[in-house]
């Protein structure tokens, strides 16, 4: 089932909770088509720890003390997606409505119109107002005239990929909250956050411009294109850009007004890729920044500048750096484009020599026991062979006691870790790869080495 706005609503039609009374009671309202009836049960026990549980416990709850309560199926959504809830309840409605959200305890949404979701900064995934939940949780009561609200209230998933479920229950007064049926999951008083003063000073255009000059400079790389450009008077600018291989970086810097020279404004970036790849810079700063990395030629990629530039004049900065040589040839080409960027994000954009050791995986967890060189310091670079199919990435190193894990930057398909190795000649490297048709390859660079029972630089 789909929403006018073309996204899933809440499918009603879950199992009863199971060895319970049913309760039979007479609504004045319109109740909600294919609903489950949920009723009391004895035997739901307060410690229970999975969302199910939890979700007995409210149902319980909320049964006792409402008219009816219904419950949806769990749905699973990804960061950005909305899922209408639509509880048709009318003008003229009596009584009180409360739909409650539940998710596991590590699951961030928020509860909010369809018409705030629309209108956020970011689309689905800016802020919008709304009901944010707290410890998996979220909650909106209405009575009377003013449950025409939730008819179109929409759960929209901040998490990465989350598991919800749904209940609403009407009666003659809103249901029990979840801080009272669900007391571990209380957040206690959140203060809101405030500005402590004006916002912070910052460098002048041409010093800041000059930064990122030198800083791409010293890390080996190339000015390829600085330009001067105004956004449009509604705000922001797009323009789009070719690609040569490699790496590259754009940051945009703007040139703020007389009366704001010395203050922080923010500015937005965003790089749209053919393949389907977005590298953003939504921070709340004066200048943006995105890397990206490819392998072949791109002729149309297109740079969104946003945020607060309204008919500004602001500076487009493009730097380049080539895939390191190190990197094998043989690797698919989002698997080189992975490599490199992980390698950029580290500020370490070169390799000095060919890989000492390669794999290939699929996946799920991988557990590898590679050999190493005694006195010896390794990079181990993971990348999935396939563009944006992996949904995470995770590479650990075990060498001795010591340990190391990267879970690879945003957006980004690959994962990177250092280590050194004492006396050990072996390391052991995991690696966790969850998505669909995920194929990933990993190698392992020696970088430094110095010898046993010596000291000074490595070499």
């Amino acid at each position: 089932m789909h929403s006018d706005e073309g996204y899933p609503l809440v499918d009603f039609g879950a199992e009863p909770v199971r060895g319970v009374r049913t309760l039979a009671k007479s609504l004045s309202m319109p109740f909600a088509v294919g609903a489950t009836v949920l009723s009391a049960s004895v035997g739901v026990q307060a410690s229970g720890t999975s969302l199910r549980d939890d979700v007995q416990r409210v149902g319980k709850a909320w049964v006792e003390e409402s008219e009816s309560v219904t419950r949806s199926r769990p749905q699973f959504l990804k960061a950005g997606q909305l899922l209408a809830i639509g509880v048709p309840v009318g003008r003229n409605a009596t009584g009180c409505t409360s739909i409650g959200v539940l998710g596991s305890r590590t699951t961030d949404f928020v509860l909010q119109s369809a018409s705030a979701a629309a209108a956020s900064k970011d689309g689905p995934n800016g802020p919008g107002g709304g009901e944010q939940s707290s410890a998996g949780v979220a909650m909106v009561s209405r009575c009377g005239e003013s449950q025409v609200d939730l008819e179109s209230l929409v759960v929209r998933m901040k998490s990465p990929m989350g598991a919800v479920e749904v209940l609403i229950a009407r009666g003659r007064e809103p249901a029990p909250t979840f801080e009272d049926v669900l007391p571990e999951r209380a957040a206690g008083i959140v203060v809101q956050p405030t500005r402590p003063g004006r916002p912070s000073a910052v460098a002048p255009h041409a010093g800041r411009v000059e930064t990122a000059r030198r800083l791409i400079q010293e890390m080996g790389g190339v000015i390829v294109e600085q330009r001067e450009l105004r956004s449009v008077p509604s705000g922001g600018a797009s323009l789009r850009l070719p690609l040569d291989p490699g790496c590259h970086r754009f940051v945009v810097s703007t040139v703020n007004p007389p009366e704001r020279e010395s203050y922080s404004d923010d500015t937005d970036l965003e790089l749209r890729l053919p393949d389907g790849r977005v590298a953003r810079d939504r921070s709340m700063a004066t200048d943006a920044m995105v890397d990206v990395c490819v392998a072949e030629r791109v002729t149309d990629a297109m740079a969104v500048v946003s945020g607060a530039v309204r008919s500004r004049v602001f500076t487009l900065l493009h730097g380049s750096w080539p895939i390191p040589d190190a990197i094998p040839s043989d690797w698919s080409l989002h698997a080189r484009a992975a490599s490199a960027q992980v390698l950029l994000g580290r500020r370490w954009p070169t390799l000095p020599s060919e890989p000492v050791w390669e794999g290939i995986g699929v996946g799920g967890i991988t557990e590898l026991s590679v050999p190493v060189v005694p006195g010896t310091c390794y990079v181990a670079i993971i990348a999935g062979i396939r563009g944006g199919e992996n949904r995470s990435l995770l590479l650990r190193s075990r060498v001795g006691p010591r340990f190391a894990m990267d879970y690879g930057p945003r957006d980004v398909n690959g994962a990177m870790v250092s280590f050194c190795s004492g006396a050990e000649r072996t390391a052991r490297i995991d690696v966790e790869a969850y998505g669909s048709r995920n194929t990933w390859t990993a190698a392992l660079w020696a970088i430094s080495t110095v010898p046993l029972g010596t000291t000074g630089d490595l070499q």
